[in-house]
């Protein structure tokens, strides 16, 4: 009786042998699993910074249908501040901002992309009124010189204003991206580099995606080079940055060539930072 106990309790243990492979089971499983469950946690929040642009893009659509359909401008200087489109579309969305004088950007609002680390914020629009997250950058673009100064969705502080019927196609035309810098302070931003003032760092973290806000109010999810007309070295039909869809490489600027590539290797770099 005493020696089938001890049989028994022998049977109940397991080898060394045994463990490591139950161990080297779980390592392999586990390097299986946590790429696709971080995958899944970066989807979710790709979907939330969609929703956010998506009801940025209401607000922004509300204020235009009020003010005899033209679009804010990037930001406009005041006496006291600067009076940012963030600001301008602010009492549609009622939802983000921070009292002046935090150290860095606020989180958690329609403003800010969950996936971003960026911490910067917009320049003061005035005395005692919200700052704004810069996650989300207006297209300026008054880069490569395609169709004029100032020929992307949004008027500069000293263009023209821009009604939305000179949009070719809203449809296929940006107006905020994701961005991961300054903005230039305004939430302007461009896509050529060397225009240093208001070219942000591109912010391609989905995946190595970007949610877009287009001018008809949808999202898209696209890699950079989507944006790019297939004249371009892109894959889009036309150009998603200017209003009248003009490739860059058909400008008449004279730099275009340099920008574009700069603009293109600006875009890879972003591109890479999420490998």
């Amino acid at each position: 009786m005493h020696y089938i106990n001890k049989l028994n309790s022998r049977r109940r243990g397991f080898t060394l042998i045994e463990l490591l492979v139950v161990i080297a089971i779980i390592a392999i499983l586990a390097a299986i699993l946590f790429p696709v469950f971080a995958k899944a946690r970066e989807k979710a929040r790709q979907i939330t910074c969609a929703s956010n642009l998506k009801q940025i893009g209401l607000g922004l659509l509300q204020y235009v249908q009020d003010y005899d359909e033209q679009m804010p401008e990037d930001g406009t200087p005041i006496a006291n501040g600067y009076v940012t489109w963030q600001t301008t579309i602010f009492p549609y969305i009622k939802n983000g901002g921070q009292q002046q004088g935090a150290s860095t950007a606020a989180t958690g609002n329609v403003f800010t992309c969950p996936s971003n680390a960026n911490t910067e914020f917009t320049w003061a629009s005035a005395p005692g009124m919200d700052e704004f997250s810069c996650d989300y950058a207006c297209n300026r673009n008054n880069s490569f010189n395609v169709g004029g100064s100032g020929n992307g969705a949004f008027p500069t502080q000293y263009g023209s204003p821009i009604n939305i019927a000179s949009f070719n196609s809203p449809s296929q035309l940006i107006a905020l991206v994701e961005n991961n810098g300054t903005a230039g302070g305004n939430g302007g931003w461009n896509l050529d580099p060397t225009n240093s003032g208001h070219a942000g760092a591109l912010f391609a973290g989905h995946t190595q995606n970007s949610n877009w806000l287009f001018c008809d109010g949808h999202v898209k999810a696209l890699h950079p080079f989507g944006t790019l007309s297939t004249l371009d070295g892109g894959t889009a039909s036309s150009n998603y940055w200017v209003r009248n869809g003009v490739a860059f490489s058909d400008s008449s600027d004279p730099n275009s060539a340099s920008d574009l590539a700069n603009s293109k290797t600006f875009m890879q770099d972003a591109v890479n930072q999420y490998k």
